[in-house]
């Protein structure tokens, strides 16, 4: 489930045509952090995924959703 959730926040920054540099900015993190993030290497947890989800303003349930629909693909 790490890696559909690293997948779909990673979705989440190219739709918005976000750089890393520009996300590790406004999470106060640095750039292989966000990179980890993204490629399942770093456990996000439910903190991280929530200021990333805010930052994307993005509606967790439907996040979730996505996340939980990849699953059954």
């Amino acid at each position: 489930m790490n890696y559909r959730v690293a997948k779909e926040l990673k979705a989440e920054r190219v739709k918005r045509d976000l750089s890393i540099a520009d996300v590790a900015k406004a999470l106060e993190t640095c750039g292989e952090t966000i990179r980890r993030y993204e490629s399942g290497t770093y456990t996000l947890t439910i903190e991280k995924i929530e200021k990333l989800l805010k930052f994307y303003n993005v509606d967790p349930s439907i996040f979730f959703r996505n996340v939980c629909g990849e699953m059954h693909d």
